[in-house]
This record gives C-alpha cells, structure tokens and sequence, in this order.
C-alpha cells in the first residue's frame, strides 16, 4: 500500500494548496505552467504584482530544498490570455531534479523523441504511455516562495 503523508508545513513554512499541474515535455525542458485558473493565487503570493511582459526571481522548495527560478509572466502572440510560467534552463539545479523525480515521464518523452511515425523503436519497452505524473504547487507563508509536491508514477507500477 502507497500512503502520501501530507502535513501543512516544509522547511518550516506554512502552506496553502494552489493547484495541481500534469507533468509534460514543457516541464522536463523549461517550465511549469500554472493553469490559467490558479494565475491569481499565485500573484497573491508574490511581493509585488507582475504584469504581462516581466518577470520575476523566485524560489521553489522541493524535498525541503531550496531552488531558484523565474516566474514569467508571458503574453504570447498566439494566445488569448497571458500564461503564468516557473522558468528554468535545461542546465539549472531544478531542472536536474524535476528530470531526476520524474524519470518515468522523461523516460516516455526521450522515447517518444526516438519514435518513428507514432512507433517506439526500442523494443520491449516497460514504460506505459497511460501512467501520468502529477506536481501540486503551494503558497508558503514567505513572499516568492512557493512547495512543489512532486508525484511520481513508481507507485502505481508496484501495484
């Protein structure tokens, strides 16, 4: 049996639940893109409000460790509303984790980058394309810090 202990405190700050984010190629490359829905809880947060075109430093907890990032405010050309965007290089220390917690869906998106018309071309594969994973984003009590709850897939293959 998988139990996921929730407590409202890491690294000794409050939390408070923001939202919930499926983890894609988008966020093993570059970003975690907060739904449109949870854009004000998160700038309810920040210790000033960041307007379309900026952006911002900010640090995100992940297993009581402290990462730095950006928080994007981007207003692209081709969408109607401006999307809300934790921003890291591929290089950075939390891109390195986020790839490391979720080796299971970066495992399917090196695969899929590997495929030839839809088909994976290695084989035997073990990895199956129907298992998500998951990140809940939380406000801390502290301005520009904000808990990554990382959810993993290893759970569900035990079962």
């Amino acid at each position: 049996m998988f139990i996921i202990k929730r407590n409202n405190y890491v690294s000794g700050l409050k939390e408070s639940f923001i939202c919930t984010k499926d983890v894609g190629k988008c966020t093993l490359e570059d970003a975690v893109v907060v739904p449109n829905d949870s854009v004000s809880d998160i700038q309810a947060h920040l210790s000033n409000y960041l307007y379309p075109g900026n952006t911002r430093d900010v640090k995100v907890v992940i297993d009581d460790y402290y990462y730095n990032c950006s928080l994007l405010y981007a207003n692209p050309q081709d969408r109607n509303k401006p999307s809300l965007q934790f921003r890291f290089k591929s290089d950075y220390e939390i891109a390195k984790k986020l790839k490391k917690v979720f080796s299971y869906s970066y495992n399917k998106f090196i695969l899929k980058k590997l495929s030839v018309n839809g088909n994976v071309c290695c084989g035997n594969s073990l990895l199956r394309f129907d298992l998500d994973e998951k990140i809940e984003i939380f406000s801390t009590d502290k301005k520009d810090v904000f808990v990554f709850k990382c959810y993993p897939v290893y759970h569900e293959l035990a079962a």
